[in-house]
């Protein structure tokens, strides 16, 4: 008779046996794929029987006959089976069954018949919550393998990507390199230039620069001498994003400096239209120390200055004068600052 081992998790008697898992991330997002993999294992009963024989006691010199003896034993060899099922549960109050995977064939799970390895690809939502994935085999009503396993990769470090301000020097970059944090020096990434990194954390890196809309990608950003300014994501609070390079959220993407629209107003004080009321003495004559007065055309005033010929200006109408404002600020326009090194994080 054949009998499936059963496999909950690693606080189970001893008695039962284990199959080694592993639970592995392959991609982050919404929806997650995850692996799991392990054994299937059955556990079937043998016999071995040993032949009859028979001895002669010493002291009767009789006869005695051993009938053949069968001994029954357990045996744990690789399960076999036509389909499999996997159930996957949310670990919460109410023990959701979240996903159910039918009548799966052996190759659909990577079935190695010889060992019992397998292993399946399954996608899953991203949650807080932990997940127990149950493996049956040919609708047999308890499993014969089971794993918990989290979706939730979070593990409190910064995830890679993370620029964060470094009151360090940046001279002496070597601890914080072994750590995966590197400058933001628009350096290229590559293992030469980022000997800590292996071609695959870089190429990690690069993958995710490049799905951010980074029209740069291929280096670390260049934050010498920047601010940094939260993505517009729709809000049509950077009203010249359309202007930026990249793609999709354009993170990394530059923006030159720029003075928004504005004007300046001046006056000059003025009289505007006016005119000049004026007194036209004429040539005076000397005699005796009388003043006289001589008139045009030969009309000869001698009776004193109270006879002398008056007179306006022309107005010239209201008029403007152009003014210039001179430039007494400095070289930028820039809120209160604080200098300090930017550093991202390349590798978990």
């Amino acid at each position: 008779m054949k009998k499936y081992i059963s496999i909950i998790t690693v606080k189970m008697l001893s008695t039962i046996i284990l199959a080694f898992s592993a639970v592995t991330l392959l991609h982050a997002s919404v929806n997650v794929n995850y692996t799991i993999s392990g054994k299937l294992l059955r556990k079937v009963q043998e016999q071995i029987t040993n032949s009859g024989f028979t001895i002669t006691d010493e002291v009767t010199g009789l006869p005695i006959t051993q009938n053949p003896l069968t001994t029954t034993y357990d045996k744990i060899s690789p399960a076999t089976f036509n389909s499999v099922r996997i159930k996957v549960f949310k670990i919460d109050s109410a023990g959701s069954l979240i996903n159910d995977f039918q009548n799966l064939a052996p190759a659909a799970i990577n079935y190695n018949s010889s060992n019992g390895d397998f292993s399946y690809t399954m996608t899953v939502a991203k949650s807080r919550f932990a997940y127990m994935a149950l493996v049956y085999v040919d609708a047999q009503n308890a499993s014969t393998f089971s794993v918990q396993f989290n979706t939730n990769d979070v593990t409190g470090e910064a995830p890679i990507g993370s620029v964060m301000p470094y009151f360090g020097d940046g001279n002496d970059m070597t601890n914080l390199e072994i750590g995966g944090w590197y400058l933001c020096d628009g350096r290229q990434i590559n293992t030469t230039n980022m000997n800590q990194l292996t071609q695959d954390e870089c190429n990690a890196l690069i993958t995710i620069l490049s799905n951010s809309g980074n029209p740069n990608s291929n280096n670390l950003p260049d934050l010498r001498g920047y601010f940094l300014r939260g993505a517009d994501r729709g809000t049509n609070r950077d009203p010249n994003r359309d202007s930026r390079g990249g793609s999709g959220n354009r993170i990394g993407t530059y923006q030159n400096a720029e003075v928004g629209p504005h004007s300046h107003t001046g006056s000059i004080g003025g009289a505007g239209g006016h005119s000049h009321n004026y007194a036209d003495y004429f040539f005076a004559e000397a005699n005796g120390g009388n003043l006289g007065y001589q008139g045009a055309a030969g009309v000869d005033y001698d009776n004193g200055p109270t006879s002398n010929r008056t007179g306006t200006t022309t107005g010239v109408g209201d008029h403007t004068h152009s003014i210039s404002i001179n430039n007494n600020f400095g070289s930028e326009t820039r809120p209160m600052n604080v200098y300090v090194n930017y550093i991202i994080k390349c590798r978990k």
